[in-house]
């Protein structure tokens, strides 16, 4: 059995275009022999890749260089929360609209593209930096110019 026979036999079935992974499960299904799957009944079947972690891509890191700060006291059901100890002066560090990549340089923490990512999506150094940058703005207010005055001083 090979991928095109995997093709036409969902073709037969009304899938006009098959995902990759649903070539590759239909082969797997058609090439173990019959035998083996009556000899084993209960047994498991492997994944044939299996699924990433779904470890925060931080957590490591920070726990390697004794960053991570865990709150105290009971924990909520679920995920714990990542926090590093570098959060709040990196969100202070791109109130001012600095960019996360330049901010990080500034603050020599060195992170790959995957972990920037995954600190870009959490939701503790999120709200760290939204109350910041909340913060830095009404320090800084910005004055806002009406169209008319600006067709004005054009004149």
């Amino acid at each position: 059995m090979n991928e095109s026979d995997a093709r036409a036999a969902l073709a037969a079935l009304g899938i006009k275009n098959p995902s990759r992974q649903l070539i590759e499960d239909w082969l797997r299904a058609n090439s173990e022999p019959p035998a083996q799957a009556e000899q084993e009944p209960n047994a498991q079947a492997q994944p044939a890749r299996p699924h990433p972690s779904s470890t925060s891509a931080l957590e490591s890191t920070l726990r390697s260089r004794g960053e991570l700060v865990r709150k105290a006291g009971r924990r909520r059901a679920g995920r714990p929360r990542v926090v590093a100890s570098f959060y709040g002066p990196l969100a202070r560090v791109m109130a001012d609209g600095t960019s996360l990549a330049q901010a990080l340089r500034i603050l020599d923490i060195q992170l790959d593209k995957r972990q920037q990512r995954a600190l870009y999506r959490s939701t503790e150094f999120r709200r760290m930096y939204q109350e910041a940058r909340r913060q830095y703005l009404r320090q800084w207010p910005r004055k806002r110019r009406s169209r008319r005055n600006d067709f004005l001083r054009s004149l």
